[in-house]
């Protein structure tokens, strides 16, 4: 007769050396009960044309994350992807400031491969 394990993640798989998440996959996986978690590299931030409704100015996030899913398939890392987030209204030299991050960041995860 097998058993079957419940998938969980395990102290002795590292983090890719781009993830700044660390100890937070156990918080988050305790948190909202899951298995499956996200490893997320360190936020550049661009400054955009848009406001709040404050008048406050918005931000772009730029940064890598990968989704790594722990089930009772096994264990799969995702393939990394370059996110932007609240990315909006650039001036072009701002635009251009974005499309370098976005240049270093794909250079990044290509050369990570995992």
């Amino acid at each position: 007769m097998t058993t079957r394990q419940d998938p969980v993640w395990h102290d002795d798989r590292v983090c890719p050396t781009w993830c700044v998440t660390g100890a937070e996959h156990l918080e988050h996986q305790l948190a909202h009960r899951m298995d499956s978690f996200w490893h997320t590299g360190a936020v550049t931030r661009v400054l955009t044309q848009a406001t709040t409704p404050n008048l406050e100015p918005i931000e772009a996030e730029v940064y890598l994350q990968q989704h790594e899913q722990v089930d009772e398939r096994g264990h799969f890392r995702h393939p990394i992807e370059v996110c932007v987030e609240f990315a909006q209204d650039f001036t072009p030299v701002k635009a251009r400031e974005l499309a370098a991050i976005l240049l270093r960041l794909a250079d990044d995860a290509e050369q990570a491969g995992d």
